[in-house]
């Protein structure tokens, strides 16, 4: 049998795909945790949260819904719970009534999605988004240890 060049780059391109397949942790990272409820629209169409938090969509719908992330997102997740995907595309999920499915994003920026839903009145396609904020990014909060000095009695 003669090589013709073609073996190693092929053995590459499986490891590499069997390699973006690998399945990820199911939960949070930070242990933070948004949910999203689908409806006859969505609980929240724009979220921002803190890297490594965790959204989860439920879908209280009576038929299924459709989440389609219209980005590549796989090499943004530190979770994946039901939801599916490739190495060349965004990630997706089908969410019977009563189902839910969740990502964990660690990298920040603005990741867009599309919610596809069969209501009474038609089909519906929902668009979203998240924001993905670093530590820094973070809105502070008042430092109560520096808003009361503890007053030292000398008597």
């Amino acid at each position: 049998m003669k090589d013709d060049g073609t073996v190693l780059p092929l053995l590459l391109l499986m490891s590499a795909m069997l390699s973006a397949c690998q399945s990820l942790p199911g939960f949070s990272r930070s242990g933070e945790v948004k949910d999203i409820v689908i409806r006859d629209r969505l609980s929240a169409t724009a979220i921002q949260i803190d890297a490594g938090d965790e959204i989860r969509w439920t879908n209280k719908t009576m038929t299924p819904v459709r989440i389609t992330f219209l980005d590549y997102v796989l090499d943004k997740l530190s979770c994946r719970s039901n939801f599916g995907g490739h190495f060349y595309s965004g990630a997706d999920t089908d969410l019977q009534p009563n189902e839910s499915s969740s990502l964990c994003f660690y990298k920040p920026g603005t990741i867009r999605y599309i919610v596809h839903m069969e209501l009474r009145n038609g089909n519906i396609a929902e668009s979203g988004q998240v924001q993905v904020r670093t530590l820094s990014e973070r809105p502070f909060a008042q430092d109560e240890s520096a808003a009361v000095a503890p007053s030292i009695d000398t008597d």
